[in-house]
């Protein structure tokens, strides 16, 4: 699962996963972000995938 980070740094003002694929399904993530990142600046998304045997 996808999730936006819980702070967001100086100038991104939203976030939203806007691009998911269902459980057990193969497909895309895609974060969208708005604002503008200060150069220099990072900004960290993580995802968590769990694999069956």
């Amino acid at each position: 699962s996808a999730t936006c980070p819980g702070s967001l740094p100086t100038g991104i003002t939203g976030c939203t996963v806007t691009t998911q694929p269902a459980v057990n399904a193969q497909g895309a993530l895609k974060w969208t972000f708005t604002g503008s990142l200060a150069s220099g600046g990072q900004l960290v998304v993580t995802y968590r995938v769990k694999v069956d045997q």
